[in-house]
């Protein structure tokens, strides 16, 4: 019967797209599962994606600031969502601060803000530091942000964010499936070079310091290719990519242009993507050859009378 061509494809996907949802999988595009198994090369985003992006600050020396500069630097971050500026605001809520009036507020792509306040111009960026690396014990992945008024450094933020537990057996299984795993990051080189050491992805698949622009086009070089991650700064990589997943905690962007959303914080549910997409592609091919055969088959029955 000529339905089963019509209706195989179809019936599988819908089948797929139910299985993936029970594992915290949920599919925006139906045609990911053809395009799945023609992935090779996998890019993941760094804060957020292979780090849990909630950072802690782990040393500030507050008391050497002024109340107004205090206020200055809150009043800044709160008009900031990156994961940094909630870790300030955390820090410094509470507090009984004057809080000026901020202008001329920008970010500043892959450093952090500038604005001015009371006259002065503040800038709260992330810059090559004596850092200390990564705490053995707790995973924190360490880098300190520069506070500037008027050009003069007047205090320093150390911070830290930790790997999620299962970034490295995730990629170390990618990897032994045959996939080339990358991180493709907006963050400086040492710090992406920090995690991509801690989960064994090397020094020469990984991009620091990108631009929007610059990882969609990475990307789109490679070809094959599945990108992962959650900031406004991933959605064009995302959409780049023949499979753009968004993962749990992701902006809307994000979420408008990927091919499937990730429900939980497990970095494992890669996997049980890639597989819904290697069994829907081989359910398919058996099937249609089931088709196929019956229709040739009866066909001869048909024409013998």
């Amino acid at each position: 019967c000529p339905c089963a061509f019509v209706f195989v494809l179809p019936l599988f996907h819908s089948m797929s797209l139910k299985s993936a949802a029970g594992k915290g999988i949920l599919i925006r595009d139906p045609g990911i599962f053809d395009k799945l198994p023609g992935v090779k090369n996998i890019f993941f985003d760094k804060t957020g994606t292979l780090t849990n992006g909630v950072f802690r600050i782990l040393k500030w020396d507050t008391e050497s600031l002024s109340g107004e500069d205090l206020g200055a630097i809150l009043a800044m971050e709160k008009k900031s969502d990156h994961p940094v500026a909630r870790a300030i605001v955390s820090r410094l809520a509470g507090r009984d601060l004057p809080l000026p009036e901020v202008t001329s507020f920008e970010h500043i792509y892959t450093k952090g803000v500038r604005a001015e306040a009371r006259g002065s111009v503040y800038t709260i960026t992330s810059e090559n530091s004596s850092a200390p690396a990564a705490n053995e014990i707790n995973e924190l992945i360490a880098s300190t942000i520069t506070v500037r008024k008027d050009g003069e450094i007047i205090s320093e933020i150390m911070l830290g964010d930790s790997l999620k537990e299962d970034a490295k057996f995730a990629v170390s299984e990618l990897s032994s499936m045959g996939y080339n795993v990358f991180i493709v990051s907006g963050d400086k080189e040492e710090n992406v070079s920090q995690v991509a050491d801690r989960i064994n992805i090397p020094r020469e698949n990984i991009f620091f310091g990108e631009t929007p622009e610059g990882k969609s086009e990475i990307i789109a070089r490679y070809g094959r290719s599945m990108m992962i991650g959650d900031g406004l700064n991933d959605a064009p990589a995302l959409a780049s990519a023949d499979v753009g997943v968004a993962i749990q905690g992701s902006v809307g962007e994000s979420m408008k242009v990927s091919d499937a959303y990730i429900l939980n914080n497990d970095l494992f549910t890669i996997l049980d993507l890639l597989g819904h997409g290697a069994a829907a592609r081989a359910t398919a091919k058996r099937n249609m050859a089931l088709s196929i055969s019956y229709n040739s088959i009866a066909g001869a029955f048909a024409l013998a009378g």
